[in-house]
């Protein structure tokens, strides 16, 4: 195996060594993940207008939530990102594919552990870190892409939710996407829980919020 899987698990979120900010990008984790859910699940209990659809009383306020809710997740992912791949370990770590290297690494991991997971087996998250990290990768990535477009439907979209055709298009993009963070939600949270058990703590340790004690 290459050397830099190794530098990849230095970032690991569920390293309490691993950065001195570590606790922040923590909160920051669990803060993404509460500002997604809270938008997943309010356009699922309460439905959206339409594209064009005259918004009244509460639909105006529906609107309202999920766009403030939409600004403050983007801004929680681009600081997160900011944070996270300002060094070449991070974004090697989120985005491995993006080098020769980092494709090498992660077929080879795959390969190990494909055979596994075939047989209902899962290793342990610090020796499966390259797949997790670009798992984590593309998650934030359709988080970031969510938060750019619900942005550009947001200052393209009339008082009374009338849309021009291009923005109308990106609005079919948005929600397209969203079914796809249904799924990748949905995803990360069984294997998460299938980790958690067989005995990897995966969820205690990724959303601890207190102080590292080294």
């Amino acid at each position: 195996m290459p050397e830099h899987p190794a530098v990849f698990h230095r970032l690991d979120l569920c390293d309490h060594s691993a950065m001195p900010y570590n606790r922040t990008i923590r909160i920051l984790h669990f803060t993404i993940v509460l500002s997604v859910l809270l938008q997943l699940l309010g356009e699922t209990l309460i439905g959206l207008p339409e594209p064009n659809h005259p918004r009244h009383g509460m639909d105006t306020l529906i609107v309202g939530i999920h766009e403030t809710i939409g600004i403050i997740a983007l801004i929680l992912v681009c600081t997160y990102l900011a944070m996270v791949v300002d060094e070449a370990a991070g974004r090697n770590r989120l985005f491995p594919w993006l080098s020769a290297s980092g494709r090498s690494g992660l077929w080879s991991e795959i390969g190990r552990d494909m055979p596994d997971w075939l047989r209902g087996k899962l290793p342990p998250p610090e020796e499966n870190h390259t797949i997790a990290g670009t798992i984590h990768g593309l998650g934030i990535s359709l988080a970031l892409l969510m938060g750019l477009t619900g942005m550009m439907i947001f200052l393209g979209t009339g008082p009374h939710g009338e849309m021009p055709p291009d923005i109308k298009a990106i609005w079919q993009y948005h929600s397209i996407m969203g079914t796809m963070m249904w799924v990748f939600v949905a995803g990360h949270a069984g294997m998460a829980i299938v980790h958690e058990i067989k005995g990897h703590k995966v969820l205690r340790e990724m959303f601890k919020l207190g102080k590292s004690l080294g």
